[in-house]
């Protein structure tokens, strides 16, 4: 029931120019939805690694789970968590880098006494750079 929901809601928006709604993420059964202007062609992924270093435990995952809430709060952004990285989909190579900030200075905040971080980013500006797009576009070789 879900599912047929989100597509329909994502055909109604196709259909009627507004801007592009795209799943981003999503919570057990409940999605998590952005709109992405249409056409728009400049677009950078970035996958992101944030590693707290001088930590009370071994256990990172409360460090982690600060930074991707301040990603959360991010708007005009799509990101996937995987369990070594995080790859976050935005407009333009400044705004990763200002995500990136963003998400060191929570780690740094929850107590970390050192963070490293390691970031590789995809800027194309010849056509639109998605996420799904480039898998898609590797599955059809």
């Amino acid at each position: 029931m879900v599912v047929q929901a989100v597509q329909a809601a994502m055909h109604h928006a196709a259909v009627h120019g507004l801007p592009e709604l795209r799943r981003t993420g999503g919570i057990g059964q409940i999605p998590i939805l952005t709109f992405f202007k249409r056409g728009d062609k400049k677009m950078a992924i970035m996958e992101i690694s944030v590693v707290p270093i001088g930590t009370e435990t071994p256990s990172v995952s409360k460090y982690i789970a600060s930074a991707l809430s301040e990603l959360e709060k991010e708007e005009g952004v799509a990101y996937r968590l995987t369990p070594m990285a995080t790859i976050v989909e935005a407009k333009n190579i400044k705004k990763l880098f200002s995500i990136a900030e963003k998400m060191h200075a929570c780690v740094v905040d929850k107590g970390a006494k050192r963070v490293f971080m390691v970031l590789k980013i995809d800027d194309r500006h010849d056509k639109k750079l998605t996420m799904e797009g480039k898998i898609e576009s590797v599955k059809k070789k």
